[in-house]
């Protein structure tokens, strides 16, 4: 088989592609290698070649071909992208973004055109029979006769039939193993069809104790499998209504609040100070673009998505959080990271950051009922800061414990002999009287404390106290005391507090016994919501330190909470939400100024409301509770505002009021 210059190929016109012989064809490109590849791979690939043809001088690499790589929904995007920058790099930057993405927007309409009109004679369809001939492979049919009743299982089922539907060679010409090696149709899904439903959730989240051990291929045939699975539709109906809103809503505050970081600056600020970061393999791609110092030749490089040598390592990132440049609305392009190429130009920076977040969000609330799969307890997570104090261990099942079973919460190893009370919330433990009347076992914990928060005071050798409140929910997964905690309360008692809270002394505790328990329930995305709005508004809550001394948050330990709360179900990268948390910094709180602060870091977490409140009045006049800003005198006496897009709105002339 004779080798062809790709750049001949690159080079010929559509119509003469189209016109190549099928079969195998081996292909040398710019850097000397050599592939060997198809026809209609190659016809693919020509298109990708737009640049190569527009920019002569991009070198045409063998990543910019499909070779064997199976066509995906995103593939020509990856394929793109990558070409994209080859060009910018080669002609040194100067290149038009612009141009180049709506090039990529008028090829990807390009090649669905072409594509669905030249290959009609090859569309397919997707019948039973598929389902049928998947299900009797042997590999998949002994995978799902042999699944147990566990989520343990049910995973290594589902790794089974997954592994044969993507592996090459196996079920040739099977539409349903198409659809699983291309990526077109989530994974999620097949599974839920070919192998076994797994454990479902009633509408209020709470995981149905027995899964359902068959798929919509074999048929939900038992009554009980039936009436479990109705609840996901139920869920659907319901999410489609108030959550939909809600969510939308959350959309327009995140939006609302970011968009007062509006640009990104070309260069650099010279800033020498950094975010740490420690590299998982789950990270690199929520982190790629992000600048980091190499400690071995001092400079910057940037973080790609393939750098697995970086997976464990202590990063020191270049952030928005660190940035020194000038513009009190905007940040530096190294600090905010190689990403910055491709936002557009003239758009909000802050707007689109939360745009990326919220929109994720919102999708998958209107998409519950086909991301309702098998249904897993979640981790319950904890801070760094919060360890000290708590730790967990997961899905523990123990039936002694209400029948329910779950997460159990433990106090810290640190705290072994310590001197600590624990105060609850009245509102929380209503029923907390009730163990005085009646045997501990006799009783269902979960009825008599739901928790949310606890405050713990310890009290070291030299007399200090310290005050802490640490969350003990999920969510809707609110905590309950456990019957050993119920015991030892009933045992040694409580006293009120002056605001009538329950105060329970826990120095002759056993930190090896469980204080709380979470119940077996999952969370689902309108809860996870729920949970990043609560930890956005009260980002810059104070809390009570040694010799109880009242202490802000830490903004670099706040982006790592934040990035880990996102993570444990969304893929964001990293520079999206340190825009969002700077958007939330003020300069001081004391003095009433809520600008963004400069240099960052000489600022303060602030409070959601305040910084709606006190910023730009027509942001605030956009948001909520108008008649409130107008008739609070704070209002008028606050003159330090930042400016906003929306001030032409409220005052559609030139002002002179002192700005930044």
């Amino acid at each position: 088989m004779s080798v062809v210059n790709a750049r001949d190929i690159y080079n010929l016109t559509k119509d003469k592609v189209w016109r190549l012989p099928e079969g195998k064809m081996s292909l040398k490109f710019d850097d000397g290698v050599v592939i060997e590849t198809t026809n209609r791979a190659t016809v693919f690939s020509w298109y990708l070649g737009v640049y190569h043809r527009m920019y002569p001088k991009t070198p045409l690499l063998a990543r910019h071909h499909l070779g064997d790589r199976q066509i995906g929904k995103n593939t020509h995007l990856d394929i793109l992208g990558d070409a994209l920058f080859d060009a910018v790099d080669a002609y040194n930057g100067s290149l038009n973004m612009e141009e180049l993405s709506l090039k990529a927007y008028q090829l990807t309409n390009e090649i669905y055109n072409d594509f669905t009109t030249r290959l009609k004679a090859y569309v397919s369809t997707i019948t039973i029979l598929d389902f049928l001939d998947a299900l009797e492979h042997p590999e998949i049919k002994k995978a799902n006769s042999e699944v147990k009743p566990t989520q343990l299982s049910i995973d290594q089922t589902y790794q089974a039939i997954g592994g044969v539907l993507k592996r090459d060679g196996e079920l040739v010409g099977n539409t349903v193993s198409r659809m699983a090696k291309s990526g077109l149709v989530s994974m999620g899904q097949i599974l839920q069809c070919v192998g076994p439903r797994g454990y479902l959730t009633d509408i209020d989240s709470n995981i149905f104790r027995k899964p359902v051990l068959t798929g919509y291929a074999q048929g939900v045939n038992l009554l009980y499998d039936s009436m479990i699975e109705s609840r996901s539709a139920s869920k659907a109906l319901m999410f489609a209504k108030d959550p939909v809103a809600e969510s939308e809503y959350f959309n327009r505050q995140m939006q609302l609040m970011a968009s007062i970081v509006t640009r990104v600056h070309e260069g650099d600020c010279g800033s020498n100070e950094y975010i740490l970061f420690k590299v998982r393999s789950s990270d690199l791609q929520k982190i790629t673009g992000k600048y980091y110092l190499d400690e071995t030749d001092k400079k910057l490089k940037e973080v790609r998505a393939g750098d697995r040598h970086l997976v464990g390592q202590l990063l020191k990132f270049r952030s928005p959080l660190k940035c020194k440049h000038s513009d009190s609305y905007g940040v530096c392009s190294t600090c905010y990271g190689a990403l910055h190429k491709s936002l557009p130009l003239q758009t909000n920076v802050g707007h689109i950051s939360a745009t990326v977040l919220c929109e994720k969000i919102s999708q998958n609330v209107l998409s519950t009922k086909h991301l309702d799969g098998s249904s897993k307890v979640d981790d319950f997570e904890i801070s760094d800061y919060d360890s000290r104090y708590i730790r967990s261990e997961s899905n523990v099942i123990d039936p002694k414990d209400g029948g329910e079973g779950g997460t159990v919460i433990k106090l810290s190893e640190r705290l072994k002999g310590a001197k600590i009370k624990m105060t609850l919330v009245e509102s929380q433990a209503r029923n907390l009287s009730d163990i005085e009347y009646h045997k501990v076992e006799a009783l269902a914990p979960s009825q008599i404390t739901s928790l949310t928060e606890v405050a713990f005071t310890l009290e070291n050798k030299e007399g200090f106290t310290e005050t802490v409140t640490i969350p003990v929910s999920m969510g809707s997964r609110f905590s309950w005391l456990t019957f050993d905690a119920l015991k030892y309360v009933k045992e040694k008692g409580w006293h009120l507090s002056s605001k009538g809270n329950y105060v329970i002394d826990l120095t002759d505790w056993d930190n090896d016994l469980p204080l709380f328990q979470l119940p077996l329930k999952h969370t689902d995305m309108v809860q996870y919501m729920k949970t990043i709005k609560r930890f956005v508004i009260h980002a810059g809550k104070p809390y009570r330190g040694p010799d109880s001394k009242t202490i802000k948050p830490v903004v670099d330990r706040k982006l790592i909470d934040f990035y880990n709360l996102i993570s444990s179900k969304l893929s964001v990268n990293l520079v999206s939400l340190e825009i969002i948390m700077l958007s939330a910094m003020i300069r001081s709180e004391a003095d009433r100024d809520f600008r963004l602060p400069r240099p960052v870091t000489s600022g303060e977490l602030g409070s959601y409301d305040e910084n709606m409140g006190f910023r730009s009045m027509g942001v605030s006049m956009a948001y909520q509770a108008q008649s409130r800003r107008l008739t609070d005198t704070r209002s008028f006496t606050i003159r330090t505002r930042p400016d906003s897009l929306f001030d032409n709105l409220l005052l559609p002339f030139p002002h002179a009021n002192p700005r930044d």
